[in-house]
């Protein structure tokens, strides 16, 4: 089996991000069959700058953004826009 790196390993910045994720981890399914997509991500994305989120094709570039956007809970981790931390939204 393939060993996974990380998607991206950012520090996060003292200063408030537009989009922060911390210790994102996703995963699919349960038991011996589940997959690890995404594994503790930490990121933070600046309020007015560009990130680009590159890589090959199954490198889990959807699920990050998919998390960042609040489209799906990750597993483990804190996403924050801004200053509301979308665990706790309904």
């Amino acid at each position: 089996m393939m060993q996974r790196r990380p998607l991206v390993d950012c520090a996060v910045t003292e200063t408030l991000a537009a989009v922060a994720l911390e210790s994102v981890s996703q995963m699919y399914g349960k038991g011996p069959s589940a997959v690890r997509a995404l594994e503790e991500v930490t990121i933070a994305c600046p309020a007015g700058g560009f990130t680009a989120v590159m890589g090959p094709s199954g490198s889990d570039k959807t699920t990050l953004l998919q998390c960042a956007a609040g489209l799906d809970r990750p597993t483990a981790g804190t996403v924050r826009i801004g200053e509301t931390e979308l665990g706790r939204l309904s």
